[in-house]
């Protein structure tokens, strides 16, 4: 009996498949300072993530560059019930971590006991920050190249509130730093928003900001501007700066990838189904 009970463990364990999905809003760079704005003020940040299926998370991570040795704390929290941000009474999960000095840089953080998600959630952070020079202390975001306040997933609290991170004077809101992983069912979604982007299934005709040839796997910039490339997961593969004339040869395995060109307020989107190019 003992045997058949092990033996029908080790089954259901092989059975059940999983994957590691990437969870990043942002299109900064801890490695170019054009690509990010450095913050300090508020103390509390959160960015706001979706799971269409319960996951586990694995990773924490967070943009920081600090003058000295700092001690943040890393929380999971759940929406608020009204829509209002997170709730930030009732965090799902919370650690401290020490964190050295230096940077800019991504600090990560691996969970110590397993903590499920799903539906709406926020990764957030509370880490003292100062502008001075003598104990400078920033929380990293990208550049707030796109959208408006109702649209913005990162936030911060005021004292009393939570506020979107939006510029009222040039109308655009940007994405913190704060990233995870989680692992869960196979084929779900998370990180991409699909409800103020619109994406074109009609690979071949689409141009403007750049133009997809799916029968070379090659991709035409038509305008300079910011490109990236997501995986299914959500997993950043690639972000840099182009010039019109630039072309982008993927050579990806065969999958579902996003590409992303932003020029100023300007974003346009696709999906690409990739499939082998070369003979």
């Amino acid at each position: 009996m003992k045997t058949t009970i092990i033996v029908l463990f080790i089954l259901f364990a092989v059975s059940v498949s999983s994957e590691l999905y990437y969870l990043q809003h942002d299109d900064g760079d801890v490695y170019s300072e054009i690509s990010m704005l450095k913050w300090a003020g508020a103390n509390y940040r959160a960015v706001k993530y979706y799971a269409e299926e319960s996951c586990t998370v694995m990773t924490l991570s967070w943009g920081r560059e600090t003058k000295s040795i700092e001690t943040d704390t890393i929380y999971i929290w759940p929406n608020k019930l009204d829509g209002g941000g997170p709730d930030i009474d009732n965090p799902i999960y919370k650690s401290d971590m020490l964190i050295g000095s230096g940077g800019p840089h991504m600090i990560t953080h691996t969970l110590y006991m397993p903590i499920t998600v799903s539906d709406l959630f926020w990764i957030g952070i509370y880490a003292r920050t100062s502008d001075r020079q003598a104990d400078k202390s920033l929380v990293l975001s990208d550049t707030m190249a796109l959208g408006s306040g109702s649209d913005a997933r990162s936030w911060y609290y005021n004292t009393t509130d939570w506020v979107p991170l939006y510029d009222q004077i040039t109308g655009k809101t940007g994405d913190y730093m704060i990233r995870g992983t989680v692992s869960g069912p196979t084929d779900i979604l998370v990180k991409l928003d699909t409800e103020n982007i619109e994406i074109n299934e009609n690979e071949d005709t689409y141009s403007d900001i750049f133009t997809y040839n799916s029968l070379n796997g090659i991709i035409s910039i038509d305008i300079a501007c910011i490109f990236s490339i997501y995986d299914i997961t959500g997993r950043l593969l690639m972000n840099r700066s182009v010039l019109a004339g630039d072309l982008i040869e993927l050579d990806y395995s065969d999958g579902v990838y996003f590409a992303i060109g932003k020029n100023g307020n300007d974003r346009k989107i696709i999906k690409l189904i990739i499939s082998v190019f070369k003979q």
